[in-house]
């Protein structure tokens, strides 16, 4: 935060969980604002577990077809985002971003970049008390909704595409033979690097803006006839700047217009005719500034004269060891400022680039302590801004589908049964082909009516697949089990009848065959005069244990059993049927009247198989 703090102590790593105060202490801001911190980041880290990154399903930020937005409340890794207000909006007159650049088109999705950065007293005047003669007391930060455009074809919450803070590491140190104060007497105070403006993606930039301050860019006024005079001086760089310049720090994907995004206008020196203040309201200062080009092809950067640190010029003609002296050595950028010398890694190794994002900064507590080589900062992360995505849906014609994270319930929500409010309607699901719905209720209330119609033709076993079924000799070829059992029944029917060519004489034993097997095979109708025997030969049977059981000695009367033949007349005990062994290609059936009578025999034979 660019505020009158004496550092910034907060070390996530170091996993503190509270700040305590001890009798008879000294009150530093550092605590302070650590413990604010800590807080902080146990709410963030949680809600990040929780609920990760989307929408409440009550209160959430709507946006219409017609892209038309409603204030409401997003998540983003954790860190919760609101827009007050009923009050619609559009893309072009959002609160959190100004001149937001171009117009939301077919393809393109829509995300918000939610960050925090600080405000102070000159934008909001109710930070200063009257009771104290109108001095401020603390500074605040605020939370940015930014609703953004991605292009067709890019996913915002690609780190790769879309960082949300860079990654070059800064190695700082007491510089020896310093030129300033530091040569005699270091003081104490917080070093500042910055990143002002980015050309290029941020990943592989075409050109760098870096400004730097000793006193953390806290000195700022209101730009007009009450800056103090003492504030003014040719030894210093100025930034007069504004709402938009402050809230388009971070990444805007895609190419951008002219004149965007809005930078601070640096100064070398404070001028003698300032920027228009309904342009430029507010004016901050910093010791030093400079630019880098790179050529995006060989990766190799280059030191852009023209920069200066508390009014000495920078310069790779500078000997090293002296104020103002410039270098890049193995895409490592050196510089010499007046008390300290500072070492910035720019590449990625070969011909690519560290990242870089617009608002990123480097904090280093320099204190009187400190004697000259001292390191202060040794591979350094930025420590800020750190910029969080989420991605709110795309826009279609005359359409925007959001996405389906924009709508979560609450957690006692998901246990409810109510009708049309039941956790179920909020548990999402895959996609099926078959089964609509992006919920479990969706799905469950698309595939009901589907079972409702299992028992129809055309929807039932007409669905349902199964794969071939080979055999010998026939198969059945693969398709739902509908066309199979067609299949089947129309084998079977070909099966049993006496002139088919799938004939195989298979016969099995089968009570009532004449009611559940009609097809007759053989029927033969004759006399048999006592202990007359009468014999034909049948067809060789494939299955003998089967056709064994099909053939008994036995004929009651006046029915016809499973040896399939029926007769006529009184006498039934005594009319023998045997099957004997034949020919290697046949069978004999033999039938012998054993009684004193003359027998009428009507004896059939049938397919059960």
């Amino acid at each position: 935060m660019k505020t009158q703090i004496s550092r910034d102590s907060h070390d996530s790593s170091k996993r503190y969980s509270g700040v305590y105060q001890q009798q008879g202490r000294m009150l530093t801001d550092a605590d302070w604002n650590e413990l604010v911190s800590i807080i902080n980041d146990r709410v963030t880290s949680a809600l990040r577990d929780v609920v990760g990154s989307g929408g409440p399903a009550t209160g959430k930020l709507l946006i219409s077809n017609t892209l038309q937005m409603t204030p409401g409340s997003v998540y983003a890794d954790g860190l919760t985002a609101s827009l007050p207000g009923t009050t619609p909006f559009t893309y072009a007159t959002q609160p959190d971003f100004p001149l937001a650049p171009g117009a939301p088109a077919v393809g393109e999705s829509l995300y918000a970049d939610v960050w925090e950065r600080p405000v102070l007293f000159l934008e909001d005047p109710n930070l200063q008390d009257p009771g104290l003669h109108g001095a401020d007391t603390c500074t605040r930060t605020q939370v940015m909704l930014q609703i953004k455009r991605c292009p067709a074809g890019q996913q915002p919450t690609d780190p790769l595409v879309n960082p949300g803070r860079g990654n070059a590491p800064l190695t700082l140190s007491q510089r020896v033979g310093g030129t300033g104060p530091a040569a005699q007497f270091t003081g104490n105070y917080l070093f500042r690097l910055e990143v002002h403006d980015v050309k290029g993606s941020p990943t592989a930039p075409s050109e760098l803006t870096l400004k730097w301050s000793s006193e953390n860019a806290a000195e700022a006024y209101a730009n007009g006839p009450r800056v103090p005079q003492d504030y003014q001086g040719n030894d210093w760089l100025y930034e007069f700047y504004n709402a938009a310049t402050e809230r388009h720090l971070g990444v805007h994907l895609g190419t951008p217009p002219a004149g965007f995004p809005s930078r601070g206008l640096l100064e070398a020196g404070y001028p003698v005719s300032v920027p228009d203040a309904a342009t430029y309201p507010f004016v901050r200062r910093w010791d030093g500034w400079c630019t880098l080009t790179r050529n995006t092809t060989t990766g190799v950067w280059t030191f852009v004269s023209g920069g200066r640190d508390r009014g000495a010029p920078l310069s790779t003609a500078n000997a090293q060891g002296v104020h103002g002296h410039v270098r890049i050595d193995s895409g490592v950028l050196h510089l010499e400022l007046q008390d300290l010398a500072l070492a910035l890694t720019l590449t990625g190794g070969g011909t690519t680039s560290r990242t870089f994002v617009a608002g990123d900064y480097w904090l280093a507590p320099v204190r009187e302590q400190d004697a000259a080589g001292d390191q202060l900062l040794s591979g350094a992360q930025p420590v800020g801004l750190l910029h969080r995505y989420v991605k709110l849906g795309v826009i279609a014609s005359g359409s925007f589908t959001p996405e389906r994270t924009l709508g979560f319930p609450s957690l006692t929500r998901l246990m409810s049964p109510s009708v049309g409010d039941s956790g179920a309607n909020y548990v999402g699901t895959e996609p099926h082909a078959d089964v609509t719905g992006s919920t479990v209720q969706s799905q469950l209330s698309s595939l009901i009516p589907v079972l409702n119609k299992a028992n129809s033709a055309s929807n039932g076993s007409g669905l349902i697949g199964s794969a071939a079924i080979t055999g010998s000799p026939k198969n059945l070829t693969a398709g739902t089990v509908r066309s199979q059992l067609t299949q089947l029944v129309t084998h079977l029917n070909t099966h049993v009848a006496s002139n088919s060519t799938d004939h195989d004489a298979r016969y099995y034993p089968r009570a009532e065959a004449d009611a559940k097997y009609p097809s007759v095979l053989y029927q033969w109708t004759f006399t048999l005069e006592p202990d007359e025997s009468w014999a034909t030969p049948v067809p060789l049977f494939t299955q003998p244990p089967l056709i064994a059981m099909g053939l008994k000695r036995q004929i009651p009367q006046g029915n016809e059993d499973d040896i399939y033949f029926s007769y006529s007349g009184p006498i039934h005990a005594q009319i023998e049927v045997e099957l004997y062994p034949g020919a290697s290609s046949s069978n004999e059936l033999y039938v012998r009247n054993a009684s004193a009578e003359n027998v009428e025999v009507q004896l059939r034979l049938f397919d059960v198989r």
